[in-house]
């Protein structure tokens, strides 16, 4: 059926407010064999630790809409909670104009071939990030180097450089945390 059930990931090639990390699973597969059954398991377990789930659905397939309800149901089973879930309607670059298949709430149609929709879906991924958080840009004095060791703790340092003024940085920093760093807020530069 495949040549390997193992999960491939990499670095993402586009700029986020948080590390991130996609991690290829093995699609899903309806009447997958006994044997590989605990092999899939295991591979599509890493999508219960996901902050984002990208469910990708062929759109050109006649089928796309019984493919989606079985992956759904994977999806359900694992535990995977519908709020980290986005629907990705891929080869929309095969469809005519009136063949756009009826997609949910917050799902989108991209191409992988012509690129159409990328752009809208790694919007889509960075608006989830940001959820919970946000983008600062800091400039933190030398005698406040604990807040620099702190920041680094519980936040996710983009960018440091040291400079006569102190410590600038650029990090993701949790809600619930951000108060912690306001005084040292600035407004980026570039």
């Amino acid at each position: 059926l495949f040549a390997t059930l193992d999960s491939r990931s990499q670095k993402a090639a586009f700029e986020m407010p948080r590390e991130t990390v996609v991690i290829d699973t093995v699609g899903f597969i309806r009447k997958l064999p006994h044997h590989l059954v605990a092999s899939f398991r295991s591979t599509m377990e890493e999508a219960t630790t996901a902050a984002v789930v990208l469910h990708l659905i062929d759109a050109s397939h006649p089928q796309f809409e019984e493919q989606r309800q079985i992956g759904d149901e994977v999806l359900s089973e694992l535990g995977i909670e519908p709020s980290t879930v986005i629907e990705v309607y891929n080869k929309c670059d095969r469809l005519g104009d009136h063949e756009r298949p009826p997609q949910r709430k917050g799902g989108v149609l991209v191409s992988a071939v012509s690129g159409e929709g990328i752009d809208q879906l790694i919007a889509m991924i960075r608006e989830r990030q940001l959820v919970g958080g946000e983008v600062m840009h800091l400039l933190i004095p030398h005698a406040e180097s604990r807040s620099v060791a702190a920041l680094h703790e519980v936040a996710e340092v983009h960018e440091q450089n040291e400079s006569d003024e102190g410590t600038r940085l650029s990090a993701w920093v949790p809600r619930e945390v951000r108060h912690r760093f306001e005084a040292f807020r600035v407004v980026a530069s570039g």
